[in-house]
This record gives C-alpha cells, structure tokens and sequence, in this order.
C-alpha cells in the first residue's frame, strides 16, 4: 500500500480536529480516536488511511508558517516529500499562508497546494500568480464538508504518485539514454577512428599502386632492352655459327680432303679420320640441338651418332674411338631408343640424317 504524506496548517485548533475527524477512518474506536488526537497534540504527525482503503495517510499538522516551512524542509531533507499541503491562508500573528505557499513551491516543485480560507476578498489571481504552477494549486473555502477534502486527499495523493511514477520512469530514460549516448559517442568516435585509418590505408594502397605503376613501366622497360639484348645475343651466336661453319668447310676440309688422298700409313691415316670426325662434331648445330631436344643423349652416344650421320660403319667407328663392336653395337640400340625408333626397321643413319635437315630448319 502506498504512503502518502499530507501536511495539513491551521491556526485554529478545532479546524485542525475537523481535518482529523475526517482522515480519521470511520470504525475507528474512540479509544484509538483518543490515542490519535494526542499523538497530534504531542508530535503534530498521525497515521490514518483513505476512506477506500487505497493509501496509507502521514499526516503533519501544524499552526503556524514558519512551522510548516519547517516541516516541509526536513522532509526534503529526509527524501520523504509531502503529497499535498492544506493552508489556511490567514494564520495570526505569524506569516500567512500565501507566504508559505511561496517558500513551499521554492523548496518542492512536485507538491499539490491547498489553498483554504473562509474570507471571500482573497485575491485568488494574486495568489495564482505568486504561487506557480496552476495545475498544483487549488483553492477552497470553509466551511468546508468531509468527503470534499477526502476527494482532495485521495485524488491529490494519485495524481502525486502518478507524478512521481513518471518522473522515475523519465528518469531511467534519461539515464539510459545518456548511457546509450556515451555508448554510441564510443560507436562514433571507434567508427571516425575506423575512417581516419582506412583513409590512411586507402592513401597508402594508392601510393603503392602508384609504386607498382613506376616499377611496371621500368619493368616494361627493362623488359624491352631485355628482348632486345636476347635477340643480339642470337643474331651474334648464329653470326659465330656461321663463321666456324665457314672456317671449317672453307678453311680445314679442303685440307684434310687433300691429307686422305695421300699416301698415308695405316695410324695416319686414322688420325685424319678422327680430326675430320671431331670438326663434324664441333661444326654440325645438328648434334648440339639432337643432344638439347631429347636432353639424354651422352657425349659418348653423340659422338658416335655424329659418325653413324656420316655414313661410318660399326667397324669404323669402332676403330676411329678404339672401341670394340660389340660396344659400338651397344651404344647404337640405346639411341635408338632414345630417339624412338628401337621396335623401327628404319636405318639409323637415315633418321639422323633427316633429323639434321629438320634442325638445320630450325636455324
């Protein structure tokens, strides 16, 4: 059950006893009626309830102005506001009610004021101005009837509750929304942060790219002197080629075609046929390309193909390379199978020869 405190100011004490008689609750015991009235008179502050039982009533009374204001900043200052104030308006010798009103609403904006009086030349438009705001000032007149200031009680006292229900609920908006305020300043400030270093990521990507463009363009550039330098370099070995090709058939085979028409002996006449074998070997682009393209051929077997090319018999070779025939035999099955034709009835010494014309091509 709810508490609703209620401070009620009187200068007369039988309008203070008409106030308790009526938040008196009405099977109350004369007894208790007793107990109450001098509760009253020794601490101005008595318990009751609302006539429908909805509210627990504190209520303070008090006499003069000054003892209200009293009464209604020590409850400030104890965090336990008065609801509603009943103030007569003039309350002799002291300071009046409207007075009190004023310092009231200085010190408690949320309270309802009660304005009573049993005068009819109170200025209430002067009180309404002095005493803000309007939808927490009301006024009456006495004499006035039980179940009015019971009304005033019990709607006041809700209207207070809801008041305060709402400023709590603001409140706790206020309070969330503050948090999620300072939440979503962290978001922004996180978030610009983000920016600040994707610009500062996107700036460096653009001057890598810029980086990468320069060093493409050298790249192309190198790439192009590269392209240029290769191509020399070939034109210059084939120039070389050319030139040992000429020195040997211009140069040294009229020579040793002149060295095999004389009369030779036996060993002479061998080493004739192997320095006429070894410049074939050295002049002929064939077998450098034959031992390239196929890349198993040995020297052994190159040398050896060289001579089968030239048309030269097991037996020659065998004696040119002082080897057996067996042996040369030996060396003549593994190039065939190496260039492909090991299960093949073709001559051997065709296919070399067909292969030179198809590499000589290729020059």
């Amino acid at each position: 059950m709810e508490t609703i405190r209620i401070l009620v100011v009187d200068d007369e004490e039988g309008v203070l006893d008409s106030y308790r008689n009526i938040f008196r609750l009405s099977q109350q015991s004369a007894s208790d009626s007793q107990i109450e009235g001098l509760q009253s008179k020794l601490y101005g502050t008595v318990s009751a309830f609302s006539p429908d039982g909805l509210f627990h009533y504190d209520i303070t009374y008090c006499q003069q102005a000054e003892e209200a204001l009293q009464a209604v900043r020590q409850s400030m200052d104890d965090n336990q506001p008065y609801a509603m104030a009943f103030l007569d308006v003039r309350m002799p010798p002291g300071l009046d009610g409207v007075w009190a009103a004023e310092q009231i609403r200085a010190l408690d904006s949320l309270i309802n004021i009660v304005m009573v009086t049993a005068y009819s030349d109170i200025d209430l438009a002067e009180i309404t101005l002095r005493v803000q705001p309007l939808d927490k000032l009301l006024y009456i007149h006495k004499p006035f009837h039980t179940r009015e200031i019971q009304q005033f009680g019990a709607a006041l006292g809700a209207k207070w509750l809801a008041e305060k229900r709402i400023l709590n609920i603001n409140r706790e908006l206020e309070e969330k929304v503050n948090a999620q305020t300072v939440d979503l300043r962290q978001a922004n400030a996180a978030l610009e942060e983000t920016v600040v270093k994707l610009r500062k990521s996107e700036q460096r990507l653009i001057a890598s790219q810029e980086e990468v463009s320069a060093k493409a363009t050298d790249l192309e550039g190198t790439t192009i002197a590269l392209r240029q330098l290769f191509k020399k370099n070939e034109q210059d070995q084939k120039d070389m080629r050319d030139k040992v090709l000429f020195s040997v058939n211009e140069m040294i085979k009229p020579y040793i075609e002149k060295l095999k028409k004389c009369t030779l002996d036996e060993d002479a006449q061998v080493c004739v046929n192997v320095v006429e074998s070894n410049l074939e070997e050295i002049a002929a682009p064939f077998m450098r390309t034959l031992a390239y393209k196929y890349f198993r051929l040995s020297p052994q077997e190159i040398h050896i193909a060289n001579l089968i090319k030239q048309g030269k018999s097991t037996k020659q070779i065998a004696e040119l390379l002082n080897l057996t025939s067996r042996g040369i035999e030996f060396h003549r099955d593994k190039i065939r199978a190496k260039i492909g034709i090991k299960h093949s009835k073709a001559q051997l010494h065709e296919v070399l020869h067909n292969l030179e014309i198809e590499f000589m091509g290729e020059y």
